[in-house]
């Protein structure tokens, strides 16, 4: 039931960095949060975590 350890985690990997950076940059821009998540298709609880990684 383990998930394989080989696997690289998600919030180091080049697309996590970028997709949080996007997110950040829509933030920044005045987007508010439930419209980001709807373009993205991401739930609102994602984008907070998201946003909270990269700032």
């Amino acid at each position: 039931m383990n998930e394989d350890k080989t696997k690289e985690e998600p919030e180091n990997s080049k697309y996590y960095q970028q997709r949080n950076v996007l997110i950040k940059e829509l933030k920044d821009s005045g987007m508010a949060v439930t419209d980001i998540s709807k373009k993205i298709g991401l739930r609102d609880r994602s984008i907070y975590d998201a946003l909270k990684r990269v700032t």
